[in-house]
């Protein structure tokens, strides 16, 4: 009879005796800490969201060899206006290398001390500065130094409506980006990469409308 015993100490794996599967416990990977975070834009306009400006961007630049490994980014979307015509703007998630400048503009977020923290005994997240984190407020983003992949790892639908705002009511729209599964690999970031969450074609006249994005990822020495 083979027995499986723990590298640490005197543990052995416990088998079922019915059906000899292994019984374990199915947890998170082992990280310096876990956080997840959210952020909204203001409104967004016609004349200020441009085509390929960037609504959102994680810039991970801790300089100590970490890596953060994003589990989770989804994007919200309501419109505050009915359109001229209806629409499905495109935006598209990218990945962010040789990142030596980070972006300006927008609204920078602190992620700091214990700040976005899913344990409060967790180490503080390394997303601080030098790292940077920040979405728009009324514009797109002004891109720093910085290399995108030339495509998308995901791209969702803003949709919106014609109809004038005194009779509708706009419904938050959820839109997935990136989720993964244990087991499934996720985006690994290593320094000065990261995350941006870019508009992809110009906005028709008259759209207007609010985003936010929300993350979760976790930090660690290796993975």
């Amino acid at each position: 009879m083979a027995i499986i015993q723990s590298g640490v100490d005197s543990s052995l794996l416990t088998v079922d005796p019915t059906f000899k599967a292994a019984r374990v416990s199915v947890r998170a990977p082992e990280a310096v800490g876990y956080f997840q975070l959210g952020a909204v834009s203001g409104n967004l306009t016609n004349t200020t969201v441009v085509a390929n400006g960037s609504l959102f961007s994680m810039r991970w630049a801790p300089g100590n060899g970490k890596l953060a490994i994003i589990r989770r980014v989804t994007v919200n979307f309501v419109q505050t206006v009915g359109w001229t015509a209806a629409a499905a703007q495109p935006v598209g998630l990218y990945i962010a290398r040789s990142w030596s400048v980070s972006d300006s503009g927008g609204s920078a977020l602190t992620v700091a001390a214990n700040t976005n923290k899913m344990r409060t005994s967790n180490d503080p997240s390394l997303f601080a500065a030098p790292s940077d984190v920040r979405v728009a407020t009324t514009a797109t983003l002004t891109a720093g130094t910085r290399t995108l992949d030339t495509n998308p790892i995901a791209v969702g639908l803003l949709a919106a409506s014609q109809v004038a705002a005194a009779s509708a009511n706009y419904p938050q729209q959820t839109i997935v980006l990136h989720d993964v599964n244990t087991g499934d690999h996720p985006i690994v970031l290593d320094n000065n990469e990261g995350i941006v969450l870019n508009n992809m074609i110009v906005w028709p006249a008259a759209a207007n409308g609010l985003i936010s994005v929300n993350v979760e990822w976790f930090e660690s020495n290796s993975y």
